[in-house]
This record gives C-alpha cells, structure tokens and sequence, in this order.
C-alpha cells in the first residue's frame, strides 16, 4: 500500500500563516537529497507555508547550518534533509550518530520544531526507496508547529 506523504488531519493552514521553514538540505548524494528536497517542497506548498532552502556539503555540516539559523530565531520549524549510506569503514556510524545526538541536543536546547529528515540506509537501493522522508520530515515539523506553536 502507498503511502500518501502530502496529507496530515494535524495540518491547519491557519496556524502555519506567517510561519517560515528553513529546509537544510546536504549535498553529499545529491541524486538521493535532491528528490528528498522535491518532495519537502511539495508538502510546504500544498500547505502554503513560507521556506527558505539552505545547502550544505554533508549530514555533518547540517549541525552547524542549524545552530545558525537557530540562532537568528527567523525560522518556526527547521527540516535537515541529508543521506547517509554505509560504506566499508566505520564514518557511517560516526555521522550517523553525532548527527542525530546533535539534532536531539539542539531540539532540547531551543525548543523548536526540528524534524529527522537524515537517511541512514545500508545501500544505495534503500537510499533511492525512501527518499518519502523529506515529505515525511516536513509533514512532522508542521504538524508540531500546528499542536505545539
């Protein structure tokens, strides 16, 4: 069954008006980020929020693009998009941990809405399968802005 990633009952149009969304997407497997950073964008217009994309080389460098715009308060929600796919060393599990400790940290430090928009896949097949998350990562930072403010 087919997933409709566009659609949330938690979404209100009206609680997003003035709302802005910077979308922090990694450039590091463009092919994967690029189709996740489409499908971000189709949600933030079907609802009619206001964004802003930022690009980064890597899931790393999203870390320190997010304290930025964090810090500059101009932005209600924020949704990294990045692809991380195991290769034969142990990057993979370096990344892939401080990226997602970092996001948790800077959620409780600033107490906004950050979603998890970062692939960690095993292979390139599982990369191409779900890049649905970018629609799903902004699906999730509206539908919190929407219930939490």
């Amino acid at each position: 069954m087919k997933r409709d990633f566009y659609k949330s009952k938690n979404i209100n149009s009206q609680r997003l008006a003035g709302k802005k969304i910077a979308v922090i997407k990694a450039n590091f497997n463009e092919e994967i980020t690029g189709k996740m950073l489409e499908e971000a964008k189709k949600v933030l217009e079907k609802y009619d929020v206001s964004y802003e994309v930022f690009e980064v080389k890597g899931s790393f460098e999203i870390i320190y693009a997010l304290v930025n715009l964090l810090e500059k308060n101009k932005f209600a929600g924020f949704v990294p998009l990045g692809c991380l796919i195991k290769g034969e060393t142990q990057h993979f599990e370096y990344i892939a941990e401080n990226v997602s400790r970092a996001l948790k940290d800077l959620i409780i430090k600033y107490k906004k809405s950050i979603s998890f928009g970062i692939l960690t896949c095993l292979n390139q097949k599982q990369a191409e399968e779900r890049t649905g998350l970018g629609a799903e990562a902004t699906i999730a930072v509206l539908e919190s802005l929407c219930i939490f403010g």
